[in-house]
């Protein structure tokens, strides 16, 4: 009698154990946050660089700042799970406004823009400074101030998220 008590709850513990087995991703830990990702370009198809990338959460206003990369490319990482309303202006381009975003968990959503060419009204004045290089030193380096690196929304602690706030990040 003992001897079938035993083998049944080995039994059980065994089938448990099998099941288990099978769903090895439940044991994983979930991430609440999410991201946008895109590209800013021209009518032409070429990448916008310097571009001021806005994303503002509809539901508490919050706004989050991004400028797209030589390449075109913005990213906006770690945000809370909502809808977006994400606004786009480069300088001689009309604005671009893109309401209801979303944002999931654990992933980022794609989200191109391409800008189209300001009104023919507008003028635009460029004027090219002399560039301020320094041929003396090999060190390149970026401080963030106490006040920023304080307010970043930096989830889990990881320090190496602060790379994407200095100057010249175009993302990885």
């Amino acid at each position: 009698m003992v001897y079938l008590r035993i083998h049944s709850v080995l039994s059980a513990l065994g089938l448990v154990f099998a099941v288990l087995m099978l769903f090895p991703s439940a044991g994983y830990s979930q991430t609440f946050r999410g991201g946008i990702i895109g590209e800013v370009t021209d009518p032409s198809g070429a990448a916008v660089a310097g571009a001021q990338v806005i994303a503002v959460e509809t539901a508490t206003n919050t706004v989050y700042k991004s400028v797209s990369s030589s390449a075109g490319e913005f990213t906006f990482a770690n945000m809370p799970l909502r809808n977006y309303t994400v606004s786009v202006t480069a300088s001689g381009f009309e604005t671009i406004k893109v309401e209801k975003v979303p944002v999931a968990a654990g992933s980022a959503y794609t989200l191109p823009i391409r800008l189209p060419v300001a009104a023919a009204g507008e003028t635009i004045a460029v004027t090219a400074d002399a560039l301020a290089l320094d041929t003396f030193s090999d060190q390149q380096s970026a401080v963030l101030p106490e006040a920023m690196v304080q307010s970043l929304p930096n989830s889990g602690r990881d320090y190496t998220q602060l790379i994407g706030q200095t100057t010249g990040f175009a993302g990885a």
